[in-house]
């Protein structure tokens, strides 16, 4: 009788991204499909300083969003990770006016 043999393997976890969709055409009409989408009422842009500064692509997003742009912020890091964009919304939500106009806390 044949032993089956296990592969080699170093144990570990792979997790995937919680990407959804992917969206290939112009940014500002795509940005704009998935607020509707979403049936969002606002949305705030988080973009790096290089696409913010070296390129028109975010200021078409903010006009395209019109009265759901909610503000923008620049300054990520190429590939940051999740945990950057975490510090990101902990620091909008601290400076947010709405929070502090309805008495939300932390």
């Amino acid at each position: 009788m044949a032993m089956i043999s296990t592969p080699k393997y170093t144990p570990g976890v792979w997790q995937n991204s919680a990407i959804q969709r992917v969206y290939w055409g112009k940014a500002a009409d795509s940005l704009a499909k998935e607020v509707d989408r979403l049936t969002a009422t606002k949305c705030f842009i988080i973009a790096s300083e290089t696409l913010a500064t070296k390129t028109d692509e975010i200021q078409k997003c903010e006009k395209a969003l019109a009265t759901k742009h909610a503000g923008t912020w620049y300054g990520m890091r190429s590939h940051s990770r999740s945990p950057a964009l975490k510090v990101v919304g902990i620091a909008i939500w601290d400076i947010h006016p709405l929070r502090t106009q309805f008495g939300v806390s932390k």
